[in-house]
């Protein structure tokens, strides 16, 4: 084994990390072959690496956007295969070209978030989507919130919106995320007694009690999770399924 494949095999994220921060790798052809050639190999044949290096490249793309090269987009299309279509899709055509376009300033820190995701803590992550969305809207108002109201939905920008969906989206293979509610609400012709039947936040039309009644694994009904706070009524919920994130980034 070659000493820079040795050096790749036995510590993989650091060497992700090293080719991330090499300025001068425009393209594909400006990497060394030893490492294409790993590449190649460890996003064919090893789904350990493969989770490791797609949970890296989330990180740099939606939770590091400064310096966005053209060496993720090489990596992302070695994994797009293994990454949900329709995220795989926001991913590259979406995120991609507008992080390159202009950089992004990040009020909050969602490396956390990824980390709990990638768990499959859901309750956990639950817990903190509410508490990220509570900071965002007190950064505008300068009051400490412990629930949303729907006044507050306008205050939090779509770029916020759109990270946090994109990560529930990406951990629970499509299967929850703000954007899919959406989706199952207007297939349903906006009706919310039948929306939270599909969801699984009713039991013979009585809505269940936070957290025990509720399913924090991936064999939850879709759309189950994230919660929100569903529990204070539709009007978050009907002003969140209306704000401007959905026109800037999913519906084009």
């Amino acid at each position: 084994m070659q000493k820079l494949e040795y050096k790749l095999y036995t510590d993989f994220t650091k060497t992700i990390d090293e080719l991330l921060d090499r300025k001068n790798i425009n393209t594909k052809n400006d990497l060394e072959k030893e490492t294409i050639e790993y590449i190649n190999s460890i996003t064919i044949d090893d789904e350990l690496k493969q989770k490791k290096l797609i949970n890296k490249l989330v990180q740099q793309l939606l939770i590091n956007t400064n310096n966005v090269s053209n060496l993720e987009i090489v990596l992302l299309q070695k994994v797009r295969n293994k990454i949900n279509q329709n995220v795989f899709t926001y991913l590259e055509e979406e995120f991609i070209k507008k992080s390159q376009k202009k950089n992004k300033t990040i009020a909050i820190n969602y490396k956390p978030l990824q980390e709990l995701l990638i768990q499959k803590n859901f309750q956990e992550a639950d817990r903190l989507t509410q508490t990220y969305l509570c900071k965002l809207a007190e950064q505008k108002t300068q009051t400490n919130k412990q629930w949303l109201y729907f006044t507050d939905i306008t205050l939090i920008s779509s770029y916020d919106i759109f990270i946090i969906d994109i990560l529930w989206q990406i951990y629970s293979d499509g299967k929850f995320g703000l954007c899919l509610q959406r989706k199952i609400w207007m297939n349903n012709n906006k009706n919310w007694d039948t929306f939270f039947k599909k969801v699984g936040w009713v039991e013979k039309d009585v809505m269940k009690r936070y957290p025990n009644d509720f399913t924090w694994n991936i064999n939850a009904p879709n759309g189950h999770l994230p919660l929100f706070n569903q529990l204070r009524g539709v009007q978050v919920l009907s002003h969140l399924f209306q704000h401007n994130v959905w026109k800037e980034y999913y519906d084009k």
